[in-house]
């Protein structure tokens, strides 16, 4: 890593010799392990190394930014000049800053030196596991998509503030999707995902046992009356329906685009008192932590909204610039790219029932495995077919359910939520629980 952040800083000086007043290197190396799965049976596998370096420079309060998936230092010279050649031809604003360095939590457990040896044909390996578990569960069962897929890396950023970090990473993901067959019936479709730091945090024979148990119990599935109820999200329901608009409202350079509807309402209650929502860049374990952000400002936990408040809007250095605060560590993004905004390890707190327990409360209602439909980032409208569902009449799954359809709006639909379970599940970088909504309506295609 040493090395990396040398190059980095030979990069910076190569841009201020050039001339440009602040400029920022920020630089990757990697190696992937890829094995997809697709129609049964093993599609592709292979095992792809890269780099890649991006320079953003600061001349006269005017932007650039270039870049290359080369790290070699004979190409340093072009891409300077490439760089103050796209500042030279921006437009002014005050407000671009490279930001200074602060301090950075030590995180440890980033790297697992056993993904980094793991193999291509053990990766193979895993890859026939997940889908034999899958296929001996029940001969009904058909795998679509899904695969095995490994990722070490180092990456680094070395700015003329003089703020230096690197980091070591690693991380294995395994993915399930697919639907059962039994004769001329074809069950709702099902996607299962895990992911860890550690070689040892993944488990594939659970992971296709629930995604083989999900779609076999989905077959038999019939419509239902219209009605306006219940709908209990599951996790993964609640990644695709709900936490899109929210997380687009919360982003500082919409809310500064007058594109949030959360625009003015920090300090307010935009939500239920049972929602709280935190950010936690430093969790141990978790698949996005990091000590430092795509700019090298540190990471830590943060609430988003506590008891239902809107306590704070996410920042990169720019958009904390443009109101004079500090950022708050969610500039996101790769070697390619500006720094954007971006979340890290999403949690929502818990609540205190068990699932079984929201929905024995349940008079009528549904409950949502997957949702396959349209969420408006800005608005918050979400309308779309119910996957995997099931009926729930007199606090009792009565059948799956085909042909049904929600509808309603986020912001409304937050502030209507009746429970939360208190077991969290792992979608992608989310740790998410059920979440039990009033008044949705349900519509019986």
């Amino acid at each position: 890593m040493a090395e990396l952040v040398d190059r980095l800083e030979e990069l910076v000086r190569c841009a201020l010799a050039k001339g440009a007043d602040q400029a920022e290197a920020f630089g990757q190396g990697f190696e992937d392990r890829e094995v997809w799965l697709e129609s049964n049976r093993i599609k592709t596998a292979k095992s792809h190394p890269g780099e890649g370096i991006g320079l953003r420079v600061i001349k006269n309060k005017r932007l650039g930014f270039a870049s290359d998936n080369n790290l070699d230092e004979a190409n340093f010279d072009e891409l300077c000049t490439k760089a103050l050649a796209l500042a030279s031809a921006n437009l002014t604003d005050k407000f671009q800053i490279i930001p200074e360095p602060r301090k950075l939590s030590a995180l440890k457990g980033l790297y697992d030196p056993k993904l980094a040896e793991l193999p291509l044909k053990e990766v193979i390996a895993m890859a026939k596991r997940l889908l034999k578990a899958a296929k001996d569960y029940d001969r009904r069962v058909t795998v679509d998509s899904g695969g095995v897929f490994v990722n070490t890396g180092e990456k680094a950023i070395f700015n003329s503030n003089g703020l230096a970090a690197s980091e070591q990473e690693s991380s294995i993901i395994a993915m399930i999707m697919g639907m059962a067959r039994d004769k001329n019936e074809v069950s709702s479709f099902d996607f299962q995902f895990d992911g860890s730091l550690r070689l040892t945090g993944i488990e594939i024979e659970s992971l296709a046992k629930r995604f083989a148990q999900n779609v076999i119990r989905s077959l038999g599935a019939k419509p239902v009356r219209s009605f306006t109820g219940t709908v209990l999200f599951s996790p993964h329901a609640v990644a695709e329906t709900l936490l899109g608009p929210i997380l687009s409202s919360i982003n500082a350079n919409n809310v500064q685009k007058g594109m949030s509807k959360l625009a003015g309402k920090t300090g307010k209650r935009i939500a239920s008192t049972k929602l709280t929502i935190q950010d936690d860049g430093l969790l141990a374990g978790g698949l996005s932590s990091s000590a430092f952000d795509r700019e090298g400002q540190p990471h830590r936990k943060l609430s988003i909204i506590k008891d239902g408040k809107l306590a704070t809007y996410l920042y990169n250095s720019y958009t904390a610039n443009r109101e004079g605060r500090t950022s708050t560590g969610h500039a996101a993004g790769n070697y390619s790219s500006l720094p954007g905004i971006s979340t890290t390890n999403l949690i929502l707190k818990p609540g205190d029932a068990t699932k079984a327990e929201l929905i024995r409360e349940i008079k009528e209602g549904i409950l949502v495995t997957r949702f396959s439909g349209n969420t408006n980032p800005v608005s918050g409208d979400f309308s779309g077919t119910v996957k995997g569902g099931f009926y729930i009449k007199n606090g009792k799954l009565a059948n799956p359910v085909t042909n049904t359809m929600i509808a309603g709006n986020v912001f409304d639909a937050i502030t209507t939520i009746s429970g939360i379970s208190k077991k969290l599940t792992k979608v992608y970088s989310y740790l998410l629980p059920y979440i039990a909504i009033e008044r949705v309506s349900v519509t019986s295609g």
